[in-house]
């Protein structure tokens, strides 16, 4: 400690450049590593001087300004420190000096409560990682502001192209009481392109150990557009006519009681969505669920839900669901592996609603990227039974078969924000062929890889 308190001395006399004889002199990047022991000793002040020094050698010092910003923030100067790491972050020319800029911005912004600005930040950090050692740190500093932020954000936007943009029949006649009619190219399959974009925000309101209250809201859109051989197969198609956008709000609790081995959660939502640039429907949701305490790499979690549609373009098309779903996981030799199970009862006075059904699933992730990509599978079976249908006196059955293939491509993230694209196929086979469907898109978008 002697010996830490004489450099200090010795620079703040002056002694950067040279020293008298016997004593001892510093470079620049000695006097900067002196300044960051002087951090880690909880000498901020100290720090502070010896930023000063090499501030005043050269104002431009990126690492000076790093040391000064990270001294006043302990000092609880913050407006300084954040104005200093700006500084800094504009001077730096290499991707260390950037990363410790960041890092520094983003100390300063969290001591000031500002999380969600130092969780930019730490994906800058992230970003400019010098070498993995540096880049775990900026994950743990990372996930431990993301877990004391009240505010949560996040982001969707995807590219899909796809052979059924408009959910059409894949057969071209239609047979209704054993006569043919042709169906129109608008209610056939009409391929094209959809991108998608979604929004949501929610808040933390109350939490200790044993439970977590949040608000927020959700918006999303889909657009799409026609191919020309869409356009040419149904000429007074508009693909305006098939977009969606819905907006909702929520409130979710989330108990943790103490002598309960896994949470249980409750959560209430109040929606509105459109179709074709017109109101579609109203709805009011609740959701239940457990998860399920299991020893070794295991999950399982139940939960059951109750909404209410009140239809705005058809009155007789509003419904009520029941639902109620399992899902399990496990870890397996190369990744995981995870099974659902969805039972639906949906009650209307419209026999193309009211309807049962039950579906299965079944995903894998495979444990080690392949070619720099997070491999995941996915597939789902779903079956309907509709007890009337205006087109069968015997009723409509459908089954939905699906499969696909996704890739997160980890290697080309930027920020903390990497590329997915996926691959889907879905048939519908039913006994009405007006409800028959095929469906084969790639899905090109963006995904927190954190």
């Amino acid at each position: 400690m002697r010996r830490f308190l004489a450099i200090c001395a010795l620079c703040l006399l002056g002694g950067v450049h040279s020293a008298p004889a016997g004593e001892l002199a510093l470079t620049p990047e000695q006097l900067l590593r002196t300044g960051q022991m002087a951090i880690d000793a909880r000498r901020p002040e100290v720090a502070a001087q010896i930023a000063d020094a090499l501030l005043q050698r050269n104002p431009d010092d990126a690492g000076a300004l790093v040391l000064k910003s990270q001294a006043l923030r302990d000092l609880g100067r913050f407006d300084e420190a954040r104005a200093l790491a700006k500084a800094a972050w504009g001077q730096a020319r290499t991707g260390p000096e950037r990363h410790e800029a960041a890092l520094a911005r983003a100390q300063a912004e969290a001591s000031d409560g500002r999380r969600t600005t130092s969780q930019f930040w730490l994906r800058r950090a992230i970003q400019e990682a010098p070498d993995e050692r540096a880049h775990a740190k900026a994950m743990r500093d990372f996930r431990y502001v993301r877990a004391r932020n009240p505010l949560r954000l996040s982001f969707g936007f995807g590219i899909a192209p796809s052979s059924n943009i408009n959910g059409g029949s894949s057969a071209e006649t239609l047979w209704l009481y054993g006569i043919p009619f042709t169906l129109s190219g608008d209610a056939q399959a009409l391929s094209g392109t959809e991108a998608r974009l979604s929004f949501g925000v929610d808040y933390r309101i109350s939490s200790d150990k044993t439970h977590q209250t949040r608000i927020g809201a959700n918006l999303s859109s889909q657009r799409y557009w026609l191919s020309s051989e869409a356009r040419r197969q149904a000429p007074m198609a508009d693909a305006d006519d098939y977009a969606f956008a819905a907006a909702e709000v929520f409130v979710s609790h989330e108990a943790r009681p103490a002598d309960w081995k896994a949470p249980w959660d409750v959560r209430l939502t109040l929606g509105h969505n459109s179709y074709g640039g017109a109101a579609l429907s109203n709805y009011a949701r609740v959701d239940l669920g457990k998860d399920l305490a299991l020893e070794g790499k295991q999950s399982a979690r139940v939960s059951a839900g109750l909404e209410r549609q009140w239809r705005q373009d058809r009155a007789d098309r509003s419904a009520t669901v029941q639902t109620v779903q399992a899902r399990y996981g496990r870890a397996v030799a190369g990744g995981g592996l995870a099974f659902g199970v969805k039972a639906a009862r949906v009650r209307s006075a419209s026999s193309s609603i009211d309807h049962t059904a039950l579906g299965l699933s079944a995903d894998y992730a495979l444990a080690r990227p392949v070619g720099g990509a997070r491999l995941g599978l996915h597939a789902s079976a779903e079956a309907r039974d509709y007890d009337a249908s205006p087109y069968d006196p015997s009723g409509r059955e459908d089954l939905k078969l699906g499969i696909g293939v996704s890739a997160l491509l980890q290697d080309l993230d930027y920020m903390g924000f990497a590329p997915e694209v996926s691959l889907n196929a879905t048939r519908t086979n039913s006994n009405v062929a007006l409800f028959e469907t095929r469906d084969i898109g790639v899905s090109i978008g963006l995904r927190s890889a954190f």
